[in-house]
């Protein structure tokens, strides 16, 4: 399959690296008997901490912009609450 992937590729430059990588992360992973999947999985956590500590700290944004107090203020203001739902309907 490589040499015919190679015969027909006009990269074959390109195509050798692939492969040559290919292989290499393969006897890297041979070469583990499996150990790998826990330094992965440290990583996949450690990336996820991240992703949550972004996400927080966006939310926290927002929470403290001044459209969301103003668009709070409205709903939790018993006599603009019925002229705020009627903006956000005919809003969205």
């Amino acid at each position: 399959m490589t040499r015919r992937v190679r015969a027909t590729s006009g990269a074959d430059g390109v195509v050798n690296q692939i492969i040559d990588l290919y292989e290499e992360v393969l006897a890297e992973h041979r070469a583990s008997n499996g150990n790998g999947a826990g330094s992965e999985g440290v990583f996949a956590a450690a990336y996820l901490r991240g992703v949550a500590v972004r996400m927080s700290q966006q939310r926290e944004d927002i929470y403290h912009s001044t459209s969301y107090r103003v668009g709070n203020f409205l709903v939790r203001t018993p006599l603009l609450r019925g002229v705020a739902k009627r903006l956000m309907k005919n809003w969205t």
